[in-house]
């Protein structure tokens, strides 16, 4: 009488067996595995598929699969999440992503930086985390002293974000449509290099964009107090400064 159906044992069923495990593979790569109950998956189904829809570049496709943007929504959320200020705080400070190197790999952009799982990822991919205001970065010398471990003198500190935001409105990569809340605060020129943390030599981009400045061949220079970006010589032979509009006030 309670459950003609049988839908409550079997929802009580799928939610005793909902699980997720995250193992390394022999290649270095993590496989994720889980099962949801529906409701758990409807929830987040509903985080995911605004974040992971498709965002080309202008005039082009969008060059991720549709799992690879699934996966790229799913750290966002994560990285969300470790900022959020409910975040339990094992040993008095909220879980932050922590990046290891010395200072001649830095500077060299050459070797490799260690997370906080002791995972090795490239110079280069330190530095386009280490812009990101929730991440710490130690830097030591050739015999294992510590000299720098920049969080509050290197990062965009509370005001300063907030003044890039009231001043770039969203991301600055030319057509990204991309509002505030998802953005990391990035240095033109970074600090290792005598980069300078102000709103002069900032600016805001999403995720996606932001690895394009780490790598993919664009850089960004400031005109006129606004960032522009510079693509690559092969989509522009005339390396022309340009400017996201999409976030100008009417």
């Amino acid at each position: 009488m309670l459950d003609p159906d049988g839908l409550l044992v079997t929802e009580a069923e799928q939610r005793q067996q909902r699980e997720v495990s995250l193992s390394r593979d022999l290649h270095g790569r993590y496989r994720l595995y889980g099962r949801l109950d529906a409701e758990a998956a409807n929830t987040l189904k509903l985080a995911l598929d605004p974040l992971a829809r498709p965002d080309p570049p202008p005039g082009e496709r969008d060059p991720r699969t549709a799992g690879q943007r699934r996966a790229d929504a799913l750290v966002v959320i994560a990285s969300w999440s470790l900022r959020h200020k409910k975040m339990p705080s094992p040993g008095g400070q909220r879980p932050h992503v922590l990046v290891t190197s010395t200072l001649a790999e830095l500077r060299a952009k050459a070797g490799t930086a260690t997370l906080n799982n002791g995972e090795l990822v490239s110079v280069e991919t330190a530095l386009k985390n280490a812009c990101d205001a929730d991440v710490s970065l130690a830097v030591f010398d050739h015999r294992g002293a510590l000299l720098h471990y920049g969080r509050d003198k290197r990062t965009a500190a509370p005001d300063l974000r907030r003044a890039l935001l009231a001043r770039d409105r969203g991301c600055v990569h030319p057509g990204c449509d991309v509002p505030p809340v998802y953005l990391h605060a990035h240095h033109l020129d970074h600090w290792v290099h005598g980069g300078e943390t102000s709103i002069e030599t900032m600016g805001m981009w999403c995720g996606r964009h932001h690895k394009l400045q780490h790598g993919g061949g664009w850089h960004a220079v400031m005109i006129d107090g606004r960032p522009h970006v510079i693509p690559p010589r092969w989509l522009d032979t005339d390396q022309k400064p340009r400017r996201n509009h999409i976030h100008d006030p009417p």
